[in-house]
């Protein structure tokens, strides 16, 4: 097998290109990689044949890397110890990955092309339509999360194909399902049959420490109700069989099952509603929703709501700037409010997920002021007396003195 890389500047974008010799000869890869290496500046790499399906996925990329026609190089197999490619990736035609820095945003695109659309991978991603109106019952504000739609036999079936390229993996599989039917009377297939495919978490607050304390954490899976509601008074019997206290309670007419951790962290709540399993983390952010809410994720934390709102099959979002501002401990040494200074000039972390026909594409998006972010990361320098300026052929910049103690 023979494996080329391609590294190619043009104009303000820096081009990488790895092919590999899973399914084309040397002769067709010289050629690619040539072809490549002669695109004008502004030329999209979606002209070059062999790379149409893949890209063009950064558009005016700062960065754009490809990875065609395997994802997997056959060399690396006996690294990974792999006895074959995966089934799943044999039917991968190519990726590609593009970086685009702006003055306020950092862009990462991404581009997955399988053979045709009953690809496995294509299939496990065929989960039911989201229902985003679930914001308007979490109770808010919000500061992170996540929600996705997958299919839960086909992602399941996923698993077990990639798993079977490895002998230990498949050992483990086999072990971990036997064990797990032994310990909840209730296999992996029940699990599978109860859910739709919906999940998700949303994160109310920020812990204050490792314990998670003070974290209000919500899980919810979408399900067969009846179903479910059977599988978890099975989980509450073998719990309450091992000693584990266990409390009940009813909020309109819904069940509630709290599981006291002890020193471990917070209480667990668990609860069949409105067609999902709900678990928290902090058993009162689950109280909150079951009691109805004055205050939702929708109404309080709109931008959260609007980026996990995003059309395809999953998205997630992250209120980076307060994340960064709750670790000011972390800084101390340099300033002790470092992290709210840099959390000012850091927004909202968000991306998404979308298939179409036999391509599956991705954006996660970086809301950040880099010019002001830079003037707070060197600011605590400057005041230590670290920073000077200075000037080369025009361009001015700064230099930090390494001696720090």
């Amino acid at each position: 097998m023979t494996a080329r890389l391609a590294i190619a500047v043009r104009g303000d974008r820096l081009i990488g290109v790895y092919v590999d010799g899973w399914r084309v000869e040397p002769a067709e890869i010289h050629e690619l990689v040539a072809e490549v290496m002669t695109l004008a500046p502004d030329d999209s790499l979606a002209a070059v044949d062999g790379l149409d399906e893949v890209v063009d996925v950064g558009g005016r990329a700062t960065v754009l890397w490809v990875v065609v026609p395997g994802v997997i190089h056959a060399e690396w197999l006996d690294e990974l110890d792999l006895q074959r490619l995966p089934d799943p990736l044999e039917e991968v035609v190519g990726a590609a990955v593009g970086l685009e820095l702006a003055d306020e945003e950092i862009v990462l695109r991404s581009a997955l092309v399988a053979e045709s659309t009953d690809a496995e991978i294509l299939l496990a991603l065929d989960g039911p339509p989201r229902d985003t109106r679930i914001y308007r019952d979490i109770p808010g504000p919000a500061v992170a999360g996540a929600h996705y739609s997958l299919d839960p036999e086909a992602t399941w079936e996923l698993v077990e194909e990639m798993l079977e390229a490895t002998p230990d993996a498949r050992e483990d599989l086999a072990e971990f399902e036997e064990e797990f039917d032994d310990e909840l009377g209730f296999g992996i297939d029940d699990v599978i049959d109860a859910l739709t495919g919906e999940y998700g978490a949303v994160l109310l607050d920020w812990p204050r420490d490792e314990s998670m304390v003070g974290a209000e954490f919500l899980l919810f899976y979408g399900v067969d109700p009846e179903q479910a509601e059977d599988l978890l008074d099975d989980l509450v019997d073998v719990l309450e069989a091992g000693g584990v206290d266990i409390d009940e309670d009813e909020f309109d007419g819904t069940e509630m099952i709290t599981v006291d951790t002890g020193r471990y962290g917070p209480d667990i709540g668990l609860a069949v509603h409105e067609e999902a399993l709900w678990i928290s983390i902090d058993d009162d952010a689950l109280k909150k929703l079951l009691r109805g809410v004055e205050r939702s994720v929708r109404s309080a934390s709109p931008e959260v709501a609007d980026a996990l709102s995003e059309p395809g099959v999953g998205a997630f979002a992250v209120h980076l700037g307060s994340a960064v501002s709750e670790f000011d401990e972390l800084t101390e040494d340099l300033d002790g409010d470092l992290g709210r200074q840099l959390g000012e000039h850091i927004g909202m972390l968000q991306g998404a997920v979308q298939v179409s026909g036999v391509r599956v594409e991705g954006e996660v998006r970086l809301a950040l002021d880099a010019r002001s972010l830079a003037d707070a990361l060197l600011e605590p320098f400057v005041r230590m007396g670290h920073v000077q300026d200075f000037e080369v052929r025009g361009d001015a910049g700064v230099y930090i003195d390494n001696e720090l103690e």
